[in-house]
């Protein structure tokens, strides 16, 4: 004997849903080209984009990446600037070459 079920019929991607304008961990990897073990470090360092947790979820909102990203921006050295360049974990100028 067969059973008609229907197919579960979750939202297209081109319908509205409560959770558009959000990523979630895979997603936000694939499109910045990190793993998602990046972002869990990230977030347990608490220095990576802000996040909401649902449940078990974590979700993150677009906007809120993009201000972060917007935030994360480095000036470039100007070209007629010193030549010393800032160490990024040591946080003062150190001179190629080691010295």
């Amino acid at each position: 004997m067969t059973t008609n079920r229907a197919k579960p019929s979750g939202p297209r991607r081109s319908e509205e849903t409560a959770l558009n304008g959000f990523l979630t961990t895979q997603r936000l990897a694939e499109e910045i080209g990190v793993h998602r073990a990046t972002l869990a470090k990230w977030r347990m360092e608490r220095r990576g984009p802000p996040f909401t947790r649902l449940g078990r979820r974590i979700l993150y909102n677009i906007d809120s990446f993009q201000s972060w990203l917007a935030r994360t921006e480095v000036s470039p050295v100007p070209e007629h600037g010193s030549p010393e360049r800032i160490h990024p974990q040591r946080q003062r100028p150190y001179r190629a070459g080691g010295k």
